[in-house]
């Protein structure tokens, strides 16, 4: 308790202190997952700008190992997450975006000053931020200081979205952050830019294919299908395709086979224990893309045939591309009434079946795989309701209204 005090303090006159400090009207500063990847909505825009606006100096922040990604010249700077450099560039860039909050690019915010761009990191189905625990579950005490950090320390000057649906919950969420000054760029996300332009690039998808034969081993020439969960804060069981019984495995591999398909399974970020873990089935068609660190989850999704999933928000996007999707929600009642909860029904937003059973979801992949795609109506109905605003124009927009 003492330590939080302290820290929460030191937080305070840290942001208030920052403001003194003068900042460079052209300089840049990005960063995602708490300085531990180039991904995301950061990764996209930080290319964007990069390309069409040379006049300003772009910062990225990271760990060490991400300065490969970077191609460091002139205006292009890579800084190592939690040195001085990183702090000098937090006080003196004019500008800042992050996928999570500040501590993308630095311990404690140093942006008074600046225009702090909330991106996130999707469409959420799950509830985030403040939506997470009502307020009369909450003490006074952690009322009054969420109060208090939030409308100071974490205070956005934008926020993104894709749809008027999207930015209620975006409003909703991130109520105790300036609520009264909100503003929010509805035109989508910028990883989604790459998602929208390139859906019909058979040549794209052919370099990815390679890249992935190459890099991970991936056969070509076989349909995929990814199973991309989300993570759980109460950690229960969590479901893995690499931990399934042999018995379970041998009729997935049997519908594998006889489609001429393999599965990739890509666990959450987050969720190190499934990253980590060996195959225990047949490699030959089933891979752990989930222990590589420079996997493009929008290029995985871009050469995805059949996507899996239970309540992540990468369905969302791969909605955009209007190919299947299975929900494989076999802890649905756990997760809404134990975890995270959720703002819809999933049945009032789903994007395909929804499955509750290993062998129910082994016979609609079965179906999907012989080209009985029932399910179009409900993914342009999804997206009509979700992602009505993913135009391919996020990048342009956002630089527009805020690089001003």
């Amino acid at each position: 308790m003492i330590v939080k005090t302290f820290n929460f303090i030191l937080d305070n006159i840290l942001f208030f202190l920052s403001g003194l400090v003068p900042r460079k009207k052209n300089r840049i500063i990005f960063g995602s997952w708490f300085g531990k990847k180039y991904s995301d909505n950061s990764k996209y825009l930080f290319e964007y700008i990069m390309d069409k606006y040379p006049e300003y100096e772009l910062v990225w922040c990271g760990d060490i190992k991400l300065k490969e990604y970077i191609n460091v010249k002139f205006n292009i700077k890579f800084v190592e997450y939690g040195t001085l450099l990183s702090i000098y560039y937090s006080l003196t860039s004019k500008y800042a975006f992050v996928t999570q909050n500040y501590k993308d690019i630095v311990q404690h915010n140093l942006f008074k000053g600046a225009k702090l761009v909330q991106l996130w990191h999707g469409v959420p189905l799950k509830k985030i931020c403040s939506d997470m625990r009502p307020e009369e579950k909450r003490s006074k005490i952690t009322k009054f200081k969420n109060n208090l950090s939030k409308k100071t320390y974490e205070n956005y000057t934008y926020f993104i979205s894709s749809s008027s649906e999207n930015t209620e919950k975006v409003m909703s969420a991130f109520r105790d952050n300036n609520s009264k000054t909100i503003k929010i760029i509805q035109h989508g996300q910028p990883r989604n830019d790459f998602i929208v332009t390139n859906k019909n690039n058979i040549d794209l998808k052919n370099r990815i294919r390679e890249k992935y034969n190459e890099k991970y081993g991936i056969p070509l020439n076989k349909k995929l299908i990814v199973y991309m969960p989300t993570f759980r804060d109460n950690q229960t069981e969590v479901f893995s395709f690499l931990l399934e019984q042999n018995v379970k495995v041998e009729k997935l591999n049997e519908v594998l086979l006889q489609n001429n398909t393999v599965l990739l399974e890509k666990s959450h970020f987050v969720d190190q224990s499934i990253r980590k873990i060996n195959n225990n089935v047949d490699t030959k068609t089933i891979f752990n893309i989930g222990k590589y660190d420079d996997i493009d989850t929008q290029e995985l999704l871009l050469i995805t045939d059949i996507l899996i999933t239970d309540y992540s928000s990468c369905y969302f996007d791969f909605v955009l591309l209007d190919r299947p999707i299975i929900h494989y929600v076999y802890d649905y009642k756990y997760y809404k009434d134990m975890d995270r909860g959720f703002y819809y029904d999933i049945q009032e937003v789903c994007g395909g079946v929804i499955v509750e059973d290993f062998d129910s979801l082994i016979s609609h992949l079965n179906q999907e795989l012989n080209n009985t795609d029932i399910n179009k109506n409900v993914r342009q109905k999804l997206k009509n309701f979700m992602m009505a605003d993913e135009l391919g124009e996020s990048c342009k927009k956002i630089c527009e209204q805020v690089l001003i």
